[in-house]
């Protein structure tokens, strides 16, 4: 597989995992844990397949990091594109840059699916400190003989 073909396996395993983002953030405002359970195993399995490309990546660029006298995984395709024919280097250039996009769009995504997990999570501690304030804090009688709570009790009723 040359260059070419490995980025464009690369940008498609990119978009793969943008799809699988916004499944993802589908699944997490929907509070779905089973599509969730799904959609993490397939966002695994891609990941795993990414990162076999990106050993490829590092095999084919082999022979330019001996050139320019470096590690393989320090040698950037900016430092290739001169060595490459006219025609193939803007080809990898603009897979390149189309790479870059992809991925900066799938960080946007992994950023708002992870925006949304920690106000999740926020809203979990605020009602479980609530339900311990509720069992830590001991009843109180009004002279009605009424209990007198600190806590509304309307915050714990779903119907609300």
């Amino acid at each position: 597989m040359g260059l070419k073909a490995l980025l464009a396996s690369e940008r498609a395993i990119c978009r793969q995992l943008l799809a699988l983002a916004a499944q993802e953030h589908a699944a997490l405002v929907a509070g779905d844990t089973l599509a969730l359970q799904r959609i993490v195993a397939r966002q695994e399995a891609t990941t795993a397949r990414w990162a076999a490309l990106e050993r490829q990546r590092f095999a084919l660029l082999e022979p330019w990091a001996a050139l320019l006298e470096l590690p393989a995984e320090q040698v950037t395709l900016e430092a290739v594109l001169p060595h490459l024919p006219d025609a193939e280097a803007r080809a990898v250039a603009g897979l390149q840059g189309t790479l870059r996009d992809e991925l900066a769009a799938l960080q946007r995504a992994k950023a708002a699916n992870r925006t949304v997990l920690e106000r999740a999570l926020e809203s979990v501690t605020t009602l479980l400190d609530l339900v311990r304030g509720v069992h830590a804090t001991p009843a109180r009688y009004a002279r009605s003989g009424v209990v007198a709570s600190t806590v509304p009790l309307a915050v714990l009723d779903r119907r609300v």
